[in-house]
């Protein structure tokens, strides 16, 4: 499967499941082939939980991969 970006997203520096930073290096003006997620498989059901409204949009690495995240309660 492979995941498309889509530049015009207005939240393209936001995870779509969880709004965390998601890191990607294409939103920051980078080549595609320095992001992180290169060569990374999704988790099972990582795509299936989310909106058509999310298509497009980079998931952040905890969510593309369904790790537990910290919490981020300060």
């Amino acid at each position: 499967m492979i995941l498309q970006f889509d530049p015009t997203a207005t939240t393209q520096h936001h995870c779509p499941a969880c709004a965390g930073d998601n890191r990607c290096a294409v939103a920051r003006g980078l080549p595609g082939d320095q992001c992180w997620c290169q060569g990374v498989r999704p988790a099972p059901g990582a795509l299936a939980a989310l909106t058509p409204d999310a298509a497009g949009r980079c998931l952040c690495r905890a969510c593309l991969s369904q790790e537990e995240k910290p919490d981020a309660k300060r």
